[in-house]
């Protein structure tokens, strides 16, 4: 991530996937009991909004000026990195951010040390290299994973689940990695449709697929 982030209209354009968001926010407060939770990557506000909606407290991480700006004008205590952030939290979520982060070993090694004991941290992140296409480079994505690598990156840490998620999502990528124009845009219609007429079905799917493939993998650590 940099103060000048390239992926800020994509951000803005996935706050209208009510469905999708939603669905990470359940697997959030499934994982994540605590009253408090911290958002590592916070972007726009988005899960930050919803957990809210839901009586969550939520403090945010966010490194982009503009973007830190903008949470702070919507009231979110805002910190511009883990080291100003208290230690001893009981829960941190990160969504879609650590695939910008070249070093991903030491920044998760450093969220796990923010945690307090029992504490958990949920992870999501885009799956499958295969789907790395013109909207990843474009947004700057070093990587996608699969549960194998992500566990990799998770040496050491005390992992208490890690499973695919949008099953249907998985072959929508690959059709627009097949169809890829090099420019890297998704069109807000595009992503609407999607989430209101495919993923709905993706997400029942998933029930039976999870293990297997998904355009996203999730990672749960909990602090001993």
């Amino acid at each position: 991530m940099s103060n000048s982030y390239s992926g800020i209209p994509l951000l803005e354009a996935m706050e209208s996937a009510e469905n999708y968001n939603n669905s990470i926010a359940d697997l959030i407060c499934h994982y994540c009991l605590a009253p408090t939770l911290v958002d590592f990557g916070a972007g726009t506000g988005t899960f930050a909004r919803i957990l809210k909606g839901r009586g969550k407290t939520v403090l945010c991480v966010e490194q982009d000026v503009t973007l830190r700006e903008q949470l702070a004008a919507k009231g979110y205590t805002t910190f511009s990195s883990l080291q100003e952030m208290p230690k001893e939290q009981n829960a941190i979520y990160s969504i879609n951010v650590l695939e910008h982060i070249e070093n991903d070993q030491e920044i998760l090694q450093k969220l796990y040390t923010q945690l307090a004991p029992g504490g958990v941290l949920f992870v999501y992140v885009p799956a499958f290299m295969l789907l790395y296409s013109s909207v990843d480079k474009k947004i700057g994505h070093f990587r996608r994973y699969t549960k194998k690598s992500l566990k990799d990156v998770c040496k050491n840490l005390p992992v208490k689940a890690c499973h695919y998620s949008d099953s249907l999502g998985f072959f929508a990528g690959l059709t627009f990695k097949l169809l890829d124009s090099g420019k890297g845009d998704l069109s807000p219609g595009s992503i609407r449709f999607y989430d209101k007429v495919v993923y709905p079905l993706s997400r029942l799917l998933d029930k039976i697929t999870h293990p297997f493939f998904g355009k996203n993998v999730l990672i749960i650590i909990q602090k001993n």
